[in-house]
């Protein structure tokens, strides 16, 4: 089970990143439907009616989500929001809920600004609901509440340790071919990997775990290089199209966790299982390795 909830934690990671607008409430919502079958309601916007200002509601726990999904937080915009959206919830719905729960989709937190309106609108006198706010942390915590059958239905099928221990040569051998179509790069240098080299890249405990089990085939990715003789620079080519794939996810802004999902799907394709995402991991745990990918602590960037 630690393989298959590393896999969906660093799932989960990236499709909060990269969720915004109207696909992060539709990740919200989806998370609490699963979580909360019984008592999640979704509402529906109703042409001008609109949703009435009410995200989802928590008919048990008295508590309607507010759901926000910014690129960047202006004070005077949120602050507006959060005043309309509360007063157009409190207007249509004051007796239904006792919480509003303001949820964002920024890892680091609200701004100072955020929490002092939400503790003012909850002592209010004027207004009968606490009001607080939900993030990551909260999210993932109810996300990881799921058993394995409903977290397949929000983050897709795992790799599991018998994924990875399957690993052969004939698995990697097609991924390995598939990139040579890959624009060439300059060939990258092939240097050890430093012992911290996991910790300085930043990288989440379940990609670090990831990783590391990648790690137990990467030696079948090594076999198949060995087995080159008559392409010596083979390895190193591919050494620096990884290279090259991994500075254009960096320059884009991924970050690191979101690159080792990035990199599986680029080597695993179109057709991607659990068993091809274990090959793609036993490859990019060897450029890793082998420091093709990924900061060197005592070199910089590759």
């Amino acid at each position: 089970m630690e393989v298959e909830r590393a896999f969906w934690g660093l799932k989960f990671k990236v499709k909060f990143l990269e969720a915004t607008g109207n696909e992060f409430q539709v990740l919200v919502q989806r998370i609490m439907e699963l979580r909360f079958p019984d008592e999640f309601v979704t509402i529906k916007p109703a042409g001008r009616d609109g949703d009435w200002k009410n995200d989802g509601l928590l008919t048990d726990q008295r508590r309607m989500l507010q759901v926000y999904a910014p690129e960047g937080w202006k004070k005077s915009r949120v602050l507006a929001k959060i005043d309309a959206d509360y007063l157009g919830a409190a207007a249509h719905w004051k007796d239904t809920f006792d919480t509003w729960t303001f949820t964002h989709n920024d890892m680091r937190g609200i701004p100072p600004y955020v929490l002092d309106r939400l503790n003012q609108l909850s002592k209010s006198t004027d207004n009968p609901h606490h009001c607080d706010q939900w993030g990551y942390a909260k999210l993932r915590e109810l996300a990881f509440q799921l058993d394995d059958g409903r977290l397949v239905e929000l983050l897709g099928p795992a790799v599991t340790l018998s994924h990875v221990l399957a690993v052969e040569v004939q698995d990697i051998i097609p991924m390995l071919r598939s990139l040579e179509d890959v624009a060439p790069a300059p060939l990258a240098n092939v240097r050890p990997v430093p012992p911290d080299k996991l910790e300085k890249n930043a990288l989440s405990e379940d990609a670090e775990l990831l990783l590391l089990f990648g790690m137990r085939r990467s030696e079948e990715v090594g076999r198949y290089f060995d087995r080159q003789t008559m392409r010596p620079l083979f390895r190193d080519d591919l050494g620096a199209r990884f290279t090259a794939r991994y500075v254009t996810f960096r320059e884009e802004g991924l970050e690191p966790d979101e690159i080792v999902l990035a990199l599986v799907e680029w080597i695993a394709g179109p057709l991607v299982t659990p068993k091809t995402q274990a090959a793609a991991l036993a490859i990019i745990a060897f450029f890793f390795e082998q420091c093709d990918i990924f900061e060197d602590p005592s070199k910089g960037t590759p």
